[in-house]
């Protein structure tokens, strides 16, 4: 379960930093930067608590890269109407899995990995990808 989950933090900051190239290529410099950003998130997020190799502690979800900064990154998207970097950012911090399914222990942020990233608002999540959906499949 450890390695798979180290596979998974990984991939998601592999696919963060493909999305901010990406942006920055199309000329979305604040996209790339959120991008950017966002997988130093998942990477210093999802380290279990331990100490850091300055003998820090680190902890999930905590710390001023958490869950905090992703809720005002959601917030000013939400605020801009951006449905399709919502929708992304919900898919990609949701670590591969049917948010609908998470166990108790799941919802627990220091068990969580991934999961502790993104409040849980399943609801929130359900619509920004209905709305983007939506958009793709009304031209």
């Amino acid at each position: 379960p450890e390695e798979h989950m180290q596979r998974l933090v990984v991939k998601t900051v592999e696919i963060c930093h493909h999305n901010s190239f990406v942006c920055r290529q199309v000329g979305q410099t604040g996209k790339s930067d959120v991008w950017s950003v966002l997988g130093q998130v998942v990477e210093h997020s999802c380290k279990r608590c331990s100490l850091d190799k300055f003998g820090s502690w680190t902890f999930p979800g905590g710390g001023a890269l958490g869950c905090h900064m992703i809720e005002k990154f959601l917030t000013y998207y939400e605020e801009q109407g951006d449905v399709q970097m919502l929708a992304t950012m919900a898919c990609v911090l949701n670590g591969g899995k049917d948010r609908r399914n998470r166990s108790s222990q799941e919802k627990n942020p220091y068990n969580a990995g991934l999961f502790s990233l993104l409040p849980f608002d399943n609801q929130r999540y359900d619509g920004y990808i209905y709305q983007y959906a939506s958009l793709l499949y009304g031209w």
